[in-house]
C-alpha cells in the first residue's frame, strides 16, 4: 500500500498540488458566499488542467498551452 501511495505521489505530484491548492481556495470562498458550486467546479478544473500538464512535460507543456491559446491566427 505504501509502495503505491508513493508511486502514485511521485507520477502525479503536481496534480495532487493543484488539486489541494484549489480545494483549499474553494473553501475559503465558499465560506464567505460567493457563486458556490460553479466557482468550486472552475477552481478544480483549471487545477486539474495544470497539474495534467505540469505532469506531462513541466513548464514548457503550460508555455506552449498558452501559446497555442493566444497564438493570433492569420485569415486565410
Amino acid at each position: 500500500m505504501k509502495e503505491l501511495l508513493k508511486t502514485l505521489l511521485n507520477e502525479h505530484k503536481w496534480l495532487i498540488l493543484f488539486v489541494a491548492v484549489a480545494l483549499i481556495v474553494g473553501i475559503l470562498i465558499l465560506t464567505i458566499n460567493l457563486w458556490r458550486t460553479l466557482l468550486l467546479l472552475l477552481l478544480v478544473s483549471i487545477a486539474v488542467v495544470f497539474g495534467y500538464l505540469m505532469d506531462k512535460d513541466g513548464f514548457s507543456a503550460v508555455k506552449e498551452f498558452f501559446a497555442r491559446i493566444f497564438t493570433r491566427r492569420k485569415n486565410v
